[in-house]
């Protein structure tokens, strides 16, 4: 690629420096390392890289597409220069924008420019917006021959690098992850093996290794975090670590981590870009200086180092640090970073920091790759001036050799167009084309304009410099010669560009036409496209001219000729004479050269001499005419014509005397000239030749005669009328004289009438001589172009012989001036039939009884509808007629009978027809004598219906003949019958058991179907139906010879169909079927058959029924058991019995049924007794809940069910034990059925259960307050309760009262309650469940107490409880010691007696602050009061303790005055205080009137103690 060439090259600068200073180092930190102090990285490791680079490629743009092509010539030593817009004003500035730099380019004229900022929040510009600039570059090759591209602008938005290598991207867990180690000088390694990264870890394998220097708690982890993609370094404690992480490739480092030099196998880092580098994106708990050292090696002896520093800013955002591949440091030969073996990244927590390291160390690595420069590639274009000509030449065959005029090439002798003169030169237009295939259009505009030269250059034309001063560069273009340059008064007037153009003009070549005519344009070459160095030099100029582009320019005439018939001095008569006229003219701007005439000689002419118009002999040539009608030319010259002249000519000649058609003479004019098209009387856009030709017609009058002849049909019958139209026209444009027409009939018509139907004239039939027979007409005259038209009946002869169709019938029309002609009309002559056959039912017969053989009594209908019955008889009429004109011969009738029907034997009857019949198999063929048109003759036949016929039977009678019928869709006649049956079924059903018993017997039905004797039709599809009763199983059909059989157990109905049961026959099946236990009733079913859509003579015999009576046998016994086989319970127990009832089938020897019990028992009943005691809740039978029938005194009746045998049904009682049962109880069940059980005494069980009594007794217990002081009483008020659910027995409470308190009364129950010391008792006796009774103690806090009191109380009773959780409470009681206050004035002591009299004022707004240590050692909080408008001030709700008041602030113009009640004070002013003031003990205090005082400044201040001794009492409540 070549702009990986040019980055190749342009980054072979040495960026190898400093090999010798490169420092050896471990990786333990204890290391001599380089350190960079390259200013350029230390601002870069702390910013974003700028990493835009802007390249390209200065070259020629040699086709000028704007665009850099293959083959393009590169620009070498071009000096680019590229600025930076300083002012963000999208304008080049020179002065004002910074010059970024500069570089020349090189033998492949490539440039680039590094390291740019981009339109980022930061940097050095805002917008992003550069400029470049190309010159020559001092001392180098000369490019003046160049024009350089105008100031290209670039917008750089992206200045970030793009990844050119990932070395991690922290997507993958270390194995094993973290990698821990605790012990100082101890060393951890994990070695990843294969990652099978996909590219996310380079090599695929990661090598860790953590030494910890120094501690004392604390670890130090490695461990990556694949959710946010950071590989993460936290040492904790006072840790002070290093971690290196190695890329080598996948190898066996086992237990110590061996460094690959090569195992990255020359992996690629920079993409050969020298701005590249690497970039790590961090976040550090704090500032490390020399906190990561990078190491990229390309083999053991050749590497480089680059030192950075972590910022401080662990909350983030992450901060990118970029070292440029420039920036590091060298051993050896340094790496090669498109070449690398291994990588190295060394943070290091013990060497950083100038030595003294960094403790506790985290640190977050969230990118680690290479990136190199986001490239943006601008090529800079320079244009090759260029040269463009050509010649304008006359393309005329130098005047004398027209094979070379207007060939499109310049021949020798073709001269350039000569120079018109000054201000009238030609002039030459210069289009631009977007590409080889485009074309000027009417309305683009020339981007240059010149004019053909004259002088010795005349001819020729030069384009070197553009409209808009630009010189012509290389491109596609056009050139024109504009149209307006061949308008009149133009140079180019009375030309036209050559009719032959260059198919390509690109290919170069000299001295051919290059332009076409495009009307709206001009003359217009071809695209040609000019390619710096491309061009030819075989035209005697350089190769960037093209001097090729030349256009062919040819004079133009217009010749005109005009030949007329000069009548007066004709006689057009055949041997006559005609004379014409020939006018030659010159249209044409020029003068017309080599003038000749040819002059055609028609047929019918002879050729006599030309005279000139002053009536000279004027000598001429003859050939004849190649082609065509091979005519005679007489040719003479005109010789020169100037333009707008004319000459006159007179040609001579004479008429045939056999002359059939109007001569017409043709004469042609030519020239040497090309012909233009000048003449007004022409179409527009016509042939320019088309006036170069002129005819002359000789009208002598000649007549053509045709004639038509068609008849009114196409074929006719024998017998009937035929007409004949003749038409005679006279198609010439001469009057026909005379004209007359004969008719020539053919045998077998006979004429009848003839008339006139257009024109007149008379018509004849010849009743003599030759044409006796034939039909004359005599039109007389027909004008040019006239038509008559006569018509002609004649009849067609009834017994017109075969032979002599198809009638011939031919006319011959002539006239005086006129050849004769002659047409003929055929028609064809038919024979014409038309036979039909007509058949219908006349009779029915129905036997009455199929069995007594007498026909006599059956039953005959003759009226329509006729009733029609399988197994009856039906007689047909068939009438056969003829329609037609003709006889009909060879008439015979095809009946084909179905095979349904039979032909009963004697019953054709012919009557008087004379038909006769024939029968062969189904098929009768009836003869028929030849018909007469219009007559008919009709015969009956019966026929007999097969019994099983019961669809409809179509019968056809088919007629034919011999001769041709003109309607044979009458030929057929089909009568449809369809016949219905006629049927009496009888249906006998029968059992072969009178009664069974349920599950242990079987039942077998016979069924019988057979015809009565009026049954004359078979019954088809007959169905027998039968609804057994329920309770009937495993049903079996056994119906031999049916076509279907079926019993559907869910409805119950069985089906018997037989296909047919022929009349006559008779059909049986059985039944047979188990009889389920649960049938209980007799069973009694009907039966049914019957043919589906038939109504039978008889159904009083289609049904019968039978019945079957029913003994059910079965045997019940019963059980009961207590639920869950607990025996004993307590009161509100729930109790649930469990009632069996079984079906027994099993023999145990004591059994009246010796165990059989196959039927369904049925109305079981069962009723369950429940003992005093227990109380009815549910019932369910099946597991289904019931509601017993009745519940009337503990007896449960449960409703009735059946039981089927071998099953058993469960039943339940659900009863709840009362509160007061006690002891054993007993619960009774029995059982009762239907009739037909064989066992009675397994019908009863019974099951006791033992109760047994339960309660639970609680207590509460309240104090009437929460918080109390010493001395004061507590009232408590205790309730004892018991929930049941029985009664609880000797029921007694206990309270124990805290040491301190003191029992001071109680009461309770009558006489219950009793206290002894701190223990009081209530005796409760007996509490019903549901009752409670309830008692109080006063006591009262003995003094000196402090702690809180708690009081409790526990229950008891001799009745077994449910719930011992609940039977002690308490209730605890506060102690309130916060009930001491300080009190006291701030006053003016006006006597000094340290006592506030009256009218002594007190001062308002006055700080006080009290300090103090409680008595449990602990500090009181400082709290600070302001005095009221008295001079008042209290502290308040204070905890025993010692304390100190002191005053804050002193009223203006006042000084400090003594204080009570303390015993010393120190010098005058603000902030005196009173100490040692006890506060509390065991009882409350107030220390009150613990005043300050104050004097005001002008007397002496001293001091004054007073003290009011404290008293012990409640906290007032006046304050």
């Amino acid at each position: 690629m070549i702009f990986q060439r040019m980055i190749d090259r342009l980054t072979g600068q040495n960026r190898r420096t400093n090999q010798a200073d490169q420092a050896k180092s471990s990786r333990r930190g204890r290391r001599g390392r380089r350190r960079l102090k390259l200013e350029s990285l230390q601002k870069r490791e702390l910013m974003a890289s700028d990493l835009a680079a802007i390249s390209g490629i200065a070259y020629i743009d040699s086709d000028g597409s704007g665009t850099m092509d293959g083959g393009e010539p590169a620009i070498e030593g071009a000096l680019i220069t590229l600025y930076r817009d300083a002012n963000s004003n999208g304008t080049l500035e020179i002065g004002t924008d910074v010059v970024e730099g500069t570089v020349t380019t090189v033998a492949d004229g490539a440039y680039r420019f590094t390291n740019l900022d981009g339109s980022d929040a930061s940097g050095t510009t805002a917008t992003g917006v550069y400029f470049l600039t190309q010159e020559d570059a001092p001392g180098g090759a000369d490019l003046s021959g160049l024009v350089f591209p105008d100031t290209a602008t670039l917008t750089i938005t992206d200045d970030t690098g793009v990844t050119a290598a990932t070395i991690d991207a922290f997507s993958i867990d270390q194995p094993s992850q973290p990698i821990t180690e605790t012990v100082a000088g101890s060393t951890t390694t994990s070695s990843s093996g294969a990652l099978t990264s996909g590219g996310d870890v380079i090599g695929d394998e990661r090598d860790v290794e953590i030494f910890i220097d120094a501690r004392t708690s604390g670890d130090s982890q490695f461990s990556i975090v694949t959710g946010s993609n950071e590989l993460v370094f936290s040492n904790g404690g006072d840790v002070t670590a290093t971690l290196l992480v190695q890329y080598d490739g996948v190898d066996a480092d086992g237990g110590g981590l061996a460094l690959d030099h090569t195992g990255l196998s020359s992996a690629d880092l920079s993409n050969s870009d020298s701005a590249a580098g690497i970039v790590l994106s961090v976040r550090s708990d704090q500032v490390v200086t020399d906190g990561i050292e990078v190491r990229v090696y390309t083999d053991a002896a050749n590497f480089s180092t680059a030192t950075l520093s972590l910022p401080s800013n662990i909350a983030g955002p992450a901060q990118e640090l970029f070292v440029p591949f420039s920036a590091f440091s060298d051993v050896g030969t340094g790496a090669d970073f498109g070449d690398v073996g291994a990588i190295e990244v060394f943070v290091d927590a013990v060497g950083s920091n100038g030595g003294a390291g960094a403790s506790s160390l985290d640190l977050f690595v969230s990118v680690l790759e290479s990136q190199s420069s986001n490239e943006n590639v601008l090529n800079l274009a320079s244009i090759q001036p260029m040269e463009l000509g050509g010649e304008v030449f006359i393309d005329d065959g130098g005047g004398t050799n027209q094979t070379n005029q207007n060939n499109g090439t310049r021949d020798a002798g073709e001269p350039d167009f000569p120079n018109p003169g000054a201000g009238n030169e030609i002039v030459v237009e210069l289009y631009a084309l977007s590409g080889p295939t485009d074309t000027v259009d009417a309305g683009d505009t020339p981007i240059a304009t010149t004019t053909v030269a004259g002088g010795a250059t005349s001819g020729a034309y030069t384009f070197t410099t553009l409209t808009s001063g630009d010189p012509l560069g290389p491109g596609t273009y056009a050139v024109v010669i504009p149209e307006s340059e061949f308008a009149t008064g133009q140079p180019l007037f009375g030309h036209s560009g050559s009719g032959t153009a260059a198919a390509d003009t690109d290919l170069n070549a000299n001295d051919d036409n290059d332009g076409t005519y495009v009307d709206g344009i001009g003359l217009v070459s071809g695209a040609i496209t000019l390619e710096v160095n491309g061009e030819p030099t075989a035209d005697g100029t350089d190769n960037n001219t093209n001097s090729t582009v030349d256009f062919g320019v040819v004079p133009n005439t217009d010749l005109r000729i005009t030949k007329s018939l000069v009548t007066a001095s004709s006689n057009l008569i055949a041997g006559g004479t005609a004379v014409f006229d020939l006018v030659i003219e010159n249209l044409g701007p020029l003068d017309a050269t080599d003038v000749s005439v040819d002059d055609f000689i028609p047929d019918g002419l002879t050729f006599d001499r030309i005279e000139d118009s002053g009536g000279g002999a004027v000598a001429t040539t003859t050939t004849t005419e190649v082609g065509g009608a091979g005519r005679e030319i007489r040719t003479f010259s005109v010789g020169a014509l100037a333009a707008s002249g004319s000459v006159t000519y007179r040609v001579f000649t004479d008429i045939d005397t056999d002359v059939s058609a109007d001569p017409e003479n043709e004469a042609h004019v030519s020239g040497f000239q090309v012909e233009v098209d000048n003449d007004p009387t022409n179409p527009d856009d016509s042939d320019p030749l088309l006036n170069n030709v002129s005819l002359a017609n000789a009208d002598v009058p000649i007549a053509t005669l045709s004639v038509t002849k068609t008849d009114n049909l196409a074929t006719v019958t024998a017998g009937n009328q035929l007409t004949y139209q003749i038409t005679v026209t006279n198609t010439s444009t001469d009057n026909a004289i005379n004209v007359t027409a004969l008719d020539t009939l053919p045998t077998g018509v006979t004429f009848v009438s003839a008339s006139f139907t257009d024109g007149s004239g008379s018509v004849s039939e010849v009743t003599a001589g030759p044409d006796i027979g034939k039909i004359q007409m005599v039109l007389g005259d027909l004008a040019a172009g006239e038509d008559e038209t006569i018509e002609i009946i004649v009849t067609v002869d009834a017994t017109i012989a075969d032979g002599d169709s198809p009638l011939d019938n031919s006319v011959t029309a002539t006239a005086d001036n006129a050849p004769d002609v002659t047409t003929n009309d055929t028609t064809d002559v038919v024979r014409e039939v038309d036979v039909t056959v007509a058949k219908t039912v006349i009779e029915t017969r129905i036997p009455d009884d199929r069995t007594d053989g007498d026909d006599a009594d059956d039953i005959i209908d003759s009226t329509s509808p006729f009733q029609v019955v399988a197994g009856g008889f039906v007689t047909y009429q068939v009438v056969v007629s003829n329609s037609g004109p003709s006889e009909a011969r060879g008439v015979e009738v095809v009946d084909v009978l179905d095979a349904g029907l039979t032909l009963v034997a004697g019953s054709f009857d012919a009557g008087t027809s004379g038909i006769t019949v024939v029968q062969t198999g189904q098929t009768l063929t009836f003869t028929v004598p030849d018909l007469d048109p219009s007559e008919s003759l009709t015969f009956e036949f019966e026929v007999g219906i097969g019994s099983d016929e019961l669809d409809v039977i179509a019968n056809t009678a088919t007629v034919s003949t011999t001769d041709p019928e003109s309607d044979s869709n009458n030929n057929t006649s089909t009568v449809n019958i369809d016949p219905e049956a006629r049927i009496d079924l009888i249906l006998e059903k029968t059992a072969g058991e009178t009664t069974v018993v349920p599950g242990a017997d079987t039942v077998t039905y016979t069924f019988t179907v057979s015809h009565d004797d009026d049954s004359i039709s078979d019954a088809i599809d007959s169905r027998i139906t039968d609804t057994l009763p329920a309770g009937l199983s495993n049903v079996v059909i056994t119906a031999a010879g049916s076509s279907t059989s079926n019993f559907n157990t869910t409805t119950r109905l069985l089906e018997v169909e037989y296909a047919s049961i022929p009349v006559g026959t008779t059909q049986t099946f059985t039944v047979t079927a188990d009889v389920d236990p649960t049938v209980t009733t007799d069973l009694v079913n009907s039966a049914a058959v019957a043919v589906p859509g038939v109504t039978e003579l008889d159904s009083t015999n289609n049904t019968d029924t039978v019945t079957v009576g029913v003994t059910p046998e079965f045997d019940l016994t019963i059980a009961k058991t207590v639920q869950g086989g607990a025996t004993t319970f307590g009161p509100d127990d729930t109790v649930t019995f469990n009632i069996v009832v079984s079906h027994d089938t099993d023999d145990d020897g004591t059994e009246a049924d010796n165990g059989e019990s196959p039927s369904t028992a049925t109305g079981a009943i069962v009723t369950d007794t429940l003992p005093a005691g227990l109380t009815f809740a549910s019932a369910t039978s099946g597991g289904a809940a019931v509601t017993p029938t009745s519940t009337t005194n503990g007896v449960i009746v449960f409703p009735e069910f059946d039981l089927a045998p071998g099953t058993t049904r469960t039943l339940t009682i659900t009863a709840t034990v009362d509160d007061d049962a006690s002891g054993s109880i007993t619960n009774n069940v029995s059982l009762a059925t239907d009739t037909g059980e064989t066992q009675t005494d397994n019908n009863s069980a019974s099951v006791p259960v033992t109760v047994v009594p339960e309660a639970n007794v609680r207590v509460t217990k309240t104090v009437d307050v929460t918080t109390a002081q010493t001395g004061s009483e507590l009232t408590y008020t205790v309730i004892v309760f018991n929930d049941g659910p029985s009664p609880a027995d000797a029921v007694t409470a206990v309270d124990t009262l805290p040491a301190g308190l003191t029992f001071v009364s109680g009461t309770g129950p009558s006489g219950a309650l009793s206290a002894a010391g701190q223990t009081v008792t209530v005796n409760g006796g007996t509490i019903a469940s549901g009752s409670s009774f309830q008692f109080t103690i006063v006591a009262s806090i003995n003094d000196g107490v402090t702690a809180d009191q708690v009081n409790s109380v526990s229950v008891s009773t001799s009745t077994a409880e449910t719930n011992s959780t609940d039977n002690t409470a308490s209730a605890t009681t506060a102690i309130d010691q916060a009930i001491n206050e300080i009190s006291g004035n701030v006053y003016r002591d006006a006597n000094s007696n340290g006592v506030r009299d009256a009218g002594e004022v007190g001062y308002e707004g006055v700080q006080l602050q009290l300090t103090g240590t409680l008595s449990d050692g602990s500090t009181f909080t400082p709290v600070t009061v302001t005095t009221d408008a008295n001079g008042e001030y209290l502290f308040e709700d204070l905890l025993p303790g010692k304390y100190q008041v002191t005053r804050l602030s002193l009223p203006s113009g006042t000084s400090d005055g003594p204080e009570f009640p303390s015993t010393s004070e120190g010098t005058l002013g603000n902030g005196e205080s009173i100490d040692d003031i006890d506060v509390g003990g065991t009882n409350p205090t107030v220390v009150a009137l613990t005043d300050f005082t104050v004097v005001d400044n002008s007397k002496r201040s001293f001091l004054a103690s007073f003290m009011q001794t404290p008293g012990i009492q409640n906290r007032p409540t006046d304050r």
